[in-house]
């Protein structure tokens, strides 16, 4: 994950793209709790987001900030993210809405170590989540958000 920062510092973001992803779906992290865990694959996944809008690919940079509205531990910094985006993007909100809506009946489990998928707006995104995800449950919890009801 450094080496990723260092790319992504001196904006070579295809480079720091492929070693974010590596970070997360590669090298298991660790830990005897899972808040360390959840804590380092949020860190990651906003990395991610980052390193997509850099590189100009916003239905990804958006679709990685979304695992983070459901229960992961980053809600604030997520809406933040997303709400820049959508305003540096114009994006309109009433057909954001339908695409996320549309994006949830695509999850699954891609390993049983809590590393999921989803596609959003066609874009394939990977996440980890020490909580144990359904379709239902990963709707519930973002449309359970001030974000999504600002919607």
């Amino acid at each position: 994950h450094a080496l990723a920062d260092i790319y992504f510092g001196m904006e070579s973001y295809k480079l720091a793209e492929k070693l974010f992803l590596r970070s997360l779906l590669d090298f298991r992290m660790v830990s005897a709790g899972g808040t360390t865990v959840q804590k380092d694959a949020n860190r990651i996944t906003v990395d991610l987001s980052k390193t997509y809008d850099a590189l100009g690919k916003t239905d990804e940079a958006i679709g990685y900030l979304i695992p983070l509205l459901n229960g992961n531990g980053s809600i604030d910094l997520a809406t933040t993210l997303l709400n820049n985006l959508i305003k540096k993007n114009n994006i309109d909100k009433k057909n954001f809405k339908k695409k996320l809506d549309a994006s949830f009946d695509t999850l699954d489990l891609l390993r049983n170590d809590g590393t999921y998928t989803f596609s959003f707006n066609g874009k394939m995104v990977f996440f980890i989540s020490v909580f144990n995800k359904t379709k239902s449950s990963f709707a519930q919890e973002v449309k359970e958000t001030d974000f999504y009801k600002s919607l």
